[in-house]
């Protein structure tokens, strides 16, 4: 740290001895104003502890010295509004009522066949069908069925 506090006191210097030299030829470093913010600018140099107030010395030094008296105008902005961008709706599917399935018709139950009349070689029954007989066993559409108490069970 000493080593560049010596830097800054000797650039300090030299730009003291340079307002100095230039006194002679009408140099705005030789003017008064920039002879006292010079000089301020070495005071604060000498305790590097306030960076903010030795930035400020710098600052005035520049401006005073060099002519400078403020920094380079920016271009005025103004504040816009924040834009307005509608969020995206996504439609949703229209609802549809499910499907009403109707109840299932209610079957009437139907009683089980009987046998109305018989000939030689088959049976006549309640539902219409003709079972062909084979003794005394009648045969349905699947198989031998049986008669009990008038009531046919056909596989």
């Amino acid at each position: 740290m000493d080593a560049a506090c010596a830097t800054i006191r000797t650039m300090s210097l030299a730009a003291l001895l340079l307002a100095a030299a230039s006194a002679a030829a009408g140099d705005p470093l030789a003017e008064p104003a920039c002879r006292a913010a010079m000089d301020a600018l070495a005071a604060r140099e000498a305790d590097p502890a306030n960076r903010a107030a030795l930035a400020a010395a710098r600052q005035r030094a520049a401006q005073d010295c060099l002519r400078t008296h403020a920094d380079p105008p920016q271009p005025e902005r103004r504040p816009q509004p924040p834009l307005a961008v509608p969020s995206a709706v996504v439609p949703a599917p229209p609802l549809r009522a499910p499907a009403a399935v109707p109840p299932p018709i209610p079957r009437r139950a139907e009683p089980p066949p009987s046998v109305i009349a018989c000939d030689a070689t088959s049976c006549l029954t309640s539902d219409g069908q003709r079972l062909p007989k084979s003794g005394p066993v009648l045969t349905g559409p699947q198989g031998s069925c049986r008669d009990v108490a008038g009531v046919l069970t056909c596989p």
